[in-house]
């Protein structure tokens, strides 16, 4: 996350719009919204696709100033969300509070899949905010075994190299499942984890 004051500074040293992604605020529970009565020029992006689990039907909205939102109106499609995706967003939006459970359960397993994860010799997962947990692996050797070792039990996880380290650095990118899920996983990184070298 980027600290307050930074954002601040960001806003206003830019004669834009400054956008901020904030797809992942319910799992972190940071947001600038209370900046927008103080910017003019800020604007905020949430989805429906991360904690509410509605990512196929691609729904997001827009937080910012009325004129903003106003300009927003003048230029996007008429049609641009179905009406299913609209009645689905409206659901969720009204019932929010009943869906916190389910996220504060994410939020949960994410912390245990974390630290069940530095316990292997083999891994390196980093503090996450979001409904993933980012997982480094060391070499593409160690990423592709690991892909293909998962993918064999029926594990599906996304493989990611950095390129500013000249994609030598190699990292798994886990989205947080549920508790038995979790346990699967992590059983299929222990066996890895038993014939590759330490971290």
């Amino acid at each position: 996350y980027f600290a307050e004051d930074k954002i601040i500074k960001i806003i206003e040293e830019s004669d834009c719009l400054v956008v901020v992604d904030e797809a992942y605020y319910e799992f972190g529970e940071k947001t600038f919204v209370p900046l927008i009565s103080h910017y003019d020029n800020l604007v905020i992006l949430r989805t429906f696709s991360k904690a509410y689990s509605l990512a196929s039907l691609r729904v997001g909205y827009l937080l910012s100033n009325p004129e903003i939102i106003n300009e927003t109106r003048k230029v996007k499609s008429p049609f641009n969300v179905n009406t299913f995706s609209q009645l689905a967003a409206q659901v969720v939006f009204e019932n929010k509070e009943i869906l916190k459970d389910s996220i504060k359960k994410i939020i949960e397993e994410r912390e245990k899949l974390t630290n069940r994860i530095n316990e292997l010799p083999t891994f390196k997962a980093y503090p996450s905010r979001t409904n993933f947990v980012l997982v480094e692996v060391g070499s593409k050797e160690n990423s592709d075994l690991v892909h293909n070792n998962l993918l064999k039990q029926g594990i599906l996880i996304q493989t990611v190299s950095d390129p500013i380290f000249s994609n030598s650095r190699y990292f798994l990118r886990i989205t947080v499942g549920n508790e038995e899920e979790n346990d699967i996983l992590v059983k299929g990184l222990e066996i890895v984890s038993k014939n590759r070298p330490p971290k």
